[in-house]
């Protein structure tokens, strides 16, 4: 029996975290699918963690994307990235919006996977916001002379034994 937990929003200072679990048919199958935040304008990287548990087993990977299709207005658009889930059976990462990507809500969708067997397949919505995309950092980094001058030697003692 399919059963979804009702997401969660959780508010932790200026970002929200969604959260949600799906159970599959199969006795100890389950997902988990966290991301944050929930939106921002491209070149926001968007922290995506969960976990992906098969049979009991951890599974091999989490793949996630982020796009929207010509139904869902404008030119069809998607990024995605793969996960490796760890022996705990989570996963972590970031998943960067792409410089190009115009403002909108999109699908972000998680599938966990064993072979080419897909499970928890978990879908939910990022929206992409106008405005200035996040770029790289740059640092740069100077350095001063000594605030202090050189002592100069005035005069030279000859010892002698």
């Amino acid at each position: 029996m399919l059963a979804v937990a009702v997401a969660l929003a959780v508010a932790t200072g200026s970002a929200a975290v969604t959260t949600a679990t799906a159970q599959q048919e199969k006795p100890g199958t389950s997902s988990e699918f966290d991301f944050s935040p929930p939106s921002g304008p491209p070149g926001t990287d968007i922290r995506v963690s969960g976990k992906c548990e098969w049979q009991g087993s951890p599974g091999e990977r989490a793949f996630v994307s982020l796009g929207r299709r010509a139904d869902d207005g404008g030119q069809p658009i998607e990024t995605h990235r793969s996960y490796t889930v760890q022996p705990d059976t989570t996963f972590a990462g970031d998943l960067p919006v792409p410089q190009d990507f115009p403002s909108g809500s999109y699908t972000l969708s998680m599938d966990c996977y064993v072979q080419d067997e897909a499970f928890g397949t978990q879908q939910r919505t990022f929206t992409v916001t106008p405005g200035p995309p996040i770029g790289t950092t740059t640092t740069t980094t100077t350095t001063l002379p000594n605030a202090r001058p050189p002592i100069p030697v005035v005069a030279a003692a000859n010892l002698t034994g």
